[in-house]
């Protein structure tokens, strides 16, 4: 009987060995991936620019491991001097404005020191003189040409520039009539300088920016611009002091301007002979009329009475 012997096992391969040869066949023949990638590599460095080429290369051969989307880093942790720095250098067009408080405007500080053009040095003349208009040659005048350009310099800004002032009520002219007085005033828009000359050769109004009309009911009624005025002496001009707002009442009976305490500033009857002059917390002005001695007055009040020989409503536009 044949006996059969077991094959011989195999050889032990050295593993160092195989190792070698393994790390030769990959040198020798390089994976897909790695051609793929060099070949990309270089056909991109020819085509971008070089720092960006550079770039894409380094990523390609040097993939780095995925990051996460969230800041890991403790909120107190040290970091780096580059990433200290703010990510943008240039001023941003959202980043919120810086806030200069306004100075010198009005409202703002020492509002009710500003000028608001009414003060003009009495020697300044404002362009060219005005040119009267309405006025017959046979007509005496209650306002004189001198006093106009005096008066003119205290008028609003936009009325006082205007060249041209329309009479628009002459008591010579139109006759004795409160209904023609409110008539002819109400055809015309804009302000109106109210013009007296009492018995003693007074010369004194009001300047109202409103226009004077027939109150019908609504009381009083007028803006800041308005002021009383009286030329004795020179010109003195006795503006709104904002203690009231009694700047005009005008009804069929008697035209007023300024009041408080019971007296007016002044009043004129509807015949535009009987009128009256006070001191009024509207205005804080002076009697008007001339305060002479043969003058009728009322000491409680403090109200001086005149008779009016002349009267003249002249319109003033913008």
């Amino acid at each position: 009987m044949t006996q059969i012997s077991p094959p011989p096992p195999p050889e032990q391969e050295d593993i160092s060995s195989s190792s070698t040869s393994l790390s030769t066949l990959s040198a020798s023949h390089p994976s897909p991936s790695s051609s793929l990638s060099a070949s990309f590599t270089q056909r991109i460095s020819s085509t971008l620019p070089k720092k960006l080429s550079q770039f894409l290369a380094q990523s390609l051969t040097n993939p780095s491991p995925p990051q996460s989307r969230f800041n890991d880093t403790p909120p107190h942790s040290s970091t780096s001097s580059v990433a200290s720095e703010p990510l943008i250098s240039h001023k941003s067009p959202f980043a919120s404005p810086i806030f200069i408080p306004a100075s010198g405007a009005p409202g703002f500080r020492d509002d009710r020191n500003w000028d608001k053009g009414f003060d003009f040095p009495p020697t300044q003349k404002v362009g060219q003189p005005v040119m009267l208009h309405g006025r017959n040659d046979t007509t005496r005048p209650v306002l004189p040409a001198d006093l106009v350009e005096a008066i003119r310099l205290h008028l609003p800004p936009l009325f006082r520039l205007s060249r041209s002032w329309t009479l628009l009520y002459s008591l010579d002219q139109h006759g004795i009539s409160i209904g023609t007085f409110y008539s002819r005033l109400a055809k015309h828009e804009g302000g109106c300088l109210l013009a007296i000359c009492d018995a003693n050769d007074g010369r004194f109004g009001v300047w109202v920016g409103d226009g004077i009309r027939r109150s019908h009911g609504e009381s009083y009624y007028g803006s800041g611009e308005s002021f009383l005025w009286k030329n004795q002496n020179g010109l003195q001009v006795f503006k709104w002091t904002g203690k009231n707002d009694y700047v005009a009442l005008c009804e069929q009976d008697y035209i007023s301007f300024g009041g408080g305490d019971g007296k007016y500033g002044l009043f004129l009857d509807s015949a535009f002979y009987d009128g009256s002059s006070a001191s009024c917390a509207t205005f804080d002005n002076e009697v008007l009329c001339s305060n002479l001695a043969g003058s009728h007055s009322d000491e409680k009040k403090g109200t001086v009475r005149f008779e009016c020989l002349g009267l003249e409503a002249w319109g003033i536009s913008r």
